[in-house]
């Protein structure tokens, strides 16, 4: 069951969800170069089935109590990207975007690298050809 945040305003309540969080925090991530996408590495999803807690998003999970939020997201990143500055990156991008769209405090953004990928280079079709002929 997903759990939400109520926040009361002068003509009733509004609820947040911990999806509209995760969901946030991911586009925050998108946002920030040199990584890939989130997600979590297949150890990390075998332990998440065998213990029965569910992710939020894809590679985002997120903690509501009272008024603060900690989310930890979990990333791949592109080879020869610096992960100390991609990751203050995510961190600052994911506290500003989801303290300001929702009235939460963030008191924590955990960014653990579960991935690493290298370009591909794309050949044009006449190196291939001429590399099989």
């Amino acid at each position: 069951m997903d759990k939400s945040y109520e926040i009361n305003v002068n003509s009733g309540n509004v609820k947040i969800s911990e999806e509209v969080i995760a969901t946030i925090s991911q586009i925050a991530v998108s946002e920030v170069e040199g990584i890939i996408g989130t997600g979590s590495s297949f150890a990390g999803e075998i332990k998440q089935i065998l213990s029965k807690k569910t992710m939020t998003g894809k590679g985002v999970k997120v903690e509501i109590s009272d008024t603060d939020v900690t989310i930890d997201i979990n990333v791949i990143v592109k080879y020869g990207t610096k992960i100390p500055e991609a990751a203050w990156e995510i961190q600052e991008n994911v506290k500003k975007n989801v303290e300001s769209m929702t009235g939460l405090s963030v008191c924590k953004v955990n960014v653990h690298v579960t991935g690493i990928e290298a370009e591909e280079e794309v050949k044009p079709i006449e190196e291939v050809k001429e590399e099989n002929e």
